[in-house]
């Protein structure tokens, strides 16, 4: 029986206290649902910015999911022209590290990290290698020899003058070669193994916790890139001396060549600073009858037909695409490992057939 009206139609505050304890008491006696999820869900996955898709790529594959990995440039995006833009600082700003291709290739990117988020640690992959690894950039070439190949040069030109001054390969308005070292140590999967295994504990530090695991991750993936080399010495270990060379418009190659055994020349060290006269093109044309040179070879981030109409003047086939310096849209190489399966796969089937 209730004491009085108060006390049927609702508790006392007495009551009421009594109630919210005993609930209490029973929710303490209840496990945590997956304290390990709610942290993650509280703590957000550390950020790791690229420079350019190949490092991402490269990134991806040795921290595996412990941390995001964002590129700034597009897949399809030239190595040496990486700009920033205001939308890319948010991303900056949040990194626990700034990884870049290095030895030079990135330059004006990582000058502009280093001023607008000067606190950020920066990784350059390329600086990571021994010095007796790393080749001297060309000397027959000037430092900012990437060229913008809009223009048909070698088809427009006008054999009845010795040098036109419209018929040039322009020059980028890049920096991207200031060292000493040639910088496309990446055509090498070899040297690449080596400078992610120096970069690896570097990684590790802005991930302390995931260190075992990352480590175990990212070891198949330094294997691989070494596989990947061997069977590419393998593949064209058994091309006749006479069979190993090739003209590319980019000297771009001379890791690759180092690495497997061929040559692949660039047009513009025959052509230095760009000046395709009638002088220069039949110096090429002596060379190839010289060194027995059959083919030329496209590249996909350079215009096809540049290529075609030099090797139309100078007598050769031509083969390719390589990927130098990008991704492929679909369905072509979207990972390294793909990209340097494709240009191994695709140099020992031209040069073994010309």
């Amino acid at each position: 029986m209730y004491r009085n009206e108060h006390d049927r139609g609702a508790p006392t505050r007495r009551h009421f206290l009594a109630y919210c304890a005993q609930w209490l008491g029973a929710l303490a006696t209840l496990p945590l649902a997956n304290p390990s999820r709610a942290q993650a869900q509280r703590t957000p996955q550390p950020l790791i910015v690229a420079s350019h898709p190949i490092v991402a790529d490269w990134v991806r594959n040795l921290v595996g999911t412990h941390a995001a990995v964002q590129a700034i440039a597009q897949p399809q995006q030239d190595l040496h022209s990486i700009t920033l833009h205001p939308a890319h600082l948010p991303l900056l700003r949040q990194a626990v590290t700034i990884v870049t291709m290095g030895l030079g290739t990135d330059t004006a990117f990582v000058r502009d990290c280093a001023r607008l988020v000067p606190d950020t640690p920066r990784l350059a992959l390329g600086d990571l290698l021994a010095p007796q690894r790393r080749l001297l950039r060309p000397t027959g070439i000037a430092p900012d020899h990437d060229h913008d190949y809009d223009h048909d040069h070698a088809d427009s030109h006008d054999h009845t003058q010795d040098r036109d001054p419209d018929n040039t390969l322009e020059h980028g308005q890049h920096d991207d070669h200031a060292t000493q070292y040639d910088p496309h140590f990446w055509l090498d999967p070899e040297r690449v193994a080596e400078a992610l295994a120096q970069a690896l504990p570097n990684l590790i530090t802005r991930i302390p916790s995931a260190q075992q695991s990352i480590t175990a991750h990212a070891h198949p993936y330094l294997e691989a890139l070494r596989a990947l080399a061997a069977d590419g010495r393998t593949r064209l270990a058994d091309l006749p001396a006479t069979h190993r060379k090739a003209f590319v418009l980019h000297d771009a190659y001379r890791y690759l060549n180092a690495a497997f055994g061929v040559e692949l020349i660039g047009i513009d060290t025959v052509v230095p600073h760009g000046e395709v006269t009638a002088q220069r093109l039949l110096e090429l044309k002596a060379r190839a009858a010289r060194e027995g040179i059959r083919i030329l070879f496209t590249e996909a981030h350079r215009t096809s037909r540049v290529a075609q109409t030099f090797a139309q003047r100078l007598g050769l086939a031509v083969a390719g695409p390589l990927y130098a310096e990008t991704f492929a849209p679909s369905p072509g190489p979207a990972t390294y490992l793909d990209l340097m399966r494709h240009n191994l796969a695709t140099i020992a089937a031209a040069l073994r057939t010309q």
